[in-house]
Parts: C-alpha cells; structure tokens; sequence
C-alpha cells in the first residue's frame, strides 16, 4: 500500500496512482489508523506532515512504513520488481533525486505507451 508526500504535480500523482493499481499495489491518499500504508513516497525538500505522521506511527510499533524517495518506486517498476528500500530511505537524499525521478517517469511513460493525462 502505497502514499505520496512531497508530490505536488497531479499528473504525476495520478501516474503513479495508475502504475502502482496496474501493478496489483494499493494507492492511497493518506496516513489513517488501523495504519495499512506500506510505502510512502517522498519528494520534495521538506519533512511533510505525512512524513512526521509515518515516523510517529513506526515509532509507536503501530506502523512500519518505509519512508523512501520517489526513485525507489521508477526502479522498481523499471526493473520489474521491490528493490531494497533502504538505499532510496527519505533521510539520505540524493543530489541528483529530482532530476533523475523526472528522467525515470518521462522514460517509462514514453516506453510503456502511458498517456500521462
């Protein structure tokens, strides 16, 4: 089950939306008990309020939601498949993150016939 953070462009937000259904995944606009959320995607240069809320909830055991970067998801659907969450984890951003996320969702949009409307 998947949540954004940081994702503000709405055509992104509705791409990834489509991947992650067409992928058998769960998209979900929020963060609510009984905490289901499994990923939360951030982008962005700002801890989120979303992003405060999963660490309060992993930090009370209600939760353990992987606070990764909007890379970890491109790859996995890139490389057909999970990749390790810990290298894309939220807190040990990547210089070239926003740059490279728009490169992924271009290519894969562009590879896979998605119309991005």
């Amino acid at each position: 089950m998947v949540a954004l953070s940081g994702i503000d462009d709405g055509d992104r937000e509705n791409q990834i939306n489509r991947l992650v259904t067409y992928n058998k995944g769960i998209f979900v606009k929020s963060i609510e008990r009984p905490v289901r959320v499994t990923h939360l995607l951030c982008s962005g240069d700002e801890n989120t309020e979303k992003m405060k809320c999963a660490e309060k909830f992993n930090k009370k055991g209600e939760a353990d939601i992987k606070l990764v970067w909007e890379e970890w998801f491109w790859d996995c659907i890139n490389f057909g498949g999970t990749n390790l969450a810990s290298g894309f984890h939220s807190v040990a951003p990547s210089e070239l993150r926003i740059e490279v996320v728009s490169q992924k969702a271009t290519t894969w949009s562009r590879t896979h016939g998605l119309n991005q409307s």
